[in-house]
């Protein structure tokens, strides 16, 4: 390859380069998005459980007229219907890239 070639490879490379980063960034922008929306939604839901006794979660429970709390046999509990959050989120993605020097 003479060198004229071997640039052109080079910038071509690059370009593919930055594409690939660019895409990298916006992807990372969108997995840390939905990681900050879950993180949120679930202090949301923690404070909501936090309203309540812990002997609401008791099962096999005797109080069978409570509507926030419906304890299971496999354990799980249905204290947040009707609760919904309203989340926003901005991601602001700054990608930098240098310029191949001949």
């Amino acid at each position: 390859m003479d060198g004229k070639a071997t640039a052109a490879t080079l910038k071509r490379l690059h370009a593919a380069l930055e594409e690939d980063h660019m895409e990298l960034a916006r992807r990372y922008a969108m997995v840390k998005a939905r990681i900050t929306k879950a993180a949120i939604e679930r202090e949301l839901l923690i404070d909501e459980l936090c309203r309540y006794p812990a002997s609401d979660f008791d099962s096999d429970s005797d109080d069978d007229d409570q509507e926030d709390t419906a304890a299971t046999s496999s354990g799980t509990t249905d204290v947040a219907s009707g609760v919904k959050a309203d989340i926003k989120v901005e991601v602001k993605v700054e990608v930098k890239s240098e310029a191949i020097q001949e």
